[in-house]
């Protein structure tokens, strides 16, 4: 997990995205912003190589998005429905 969280952090920092920071707990990566470390995405470790994309609402509670794949489709289905956003 520890590598999947590194491998995170670098697909973030190549968007150009490195106001966010990464932290894991058991079987998912969470994506945060800000000095509160205000949740935006969590990336859920689902089969193989094969992840599950999760969304915070406005209270920052967990919402499934209908995406699932690797860490960079992920990153990218988020970036697509506007959860990360440059600063």
């Amino acid at each position: 997990m520890a590598r999947a969280a590194r491998d995170l952090t670098t697909l973030l920092a190549d968007q150009g995205l490195t106001h966010l920071s990464v932290t894991k707990r058991g079987n998912a990566l969470t994506v945060v912003s800000g000095p509160d470390a205000h949740p935006e995405i969590r990336i859920t470790a689902s089969d193989g190589d094969s992840w599950r994309l999760e969304v915070a609402d406005h209270r920052g509670r967990w919402e499934a998005a209908p995406f699932e794949g690797d860490l960079a489709e992920l990153v990218e289905a988020a970036l697509s429905i506007g959860r990360l956003e440059d600063t």
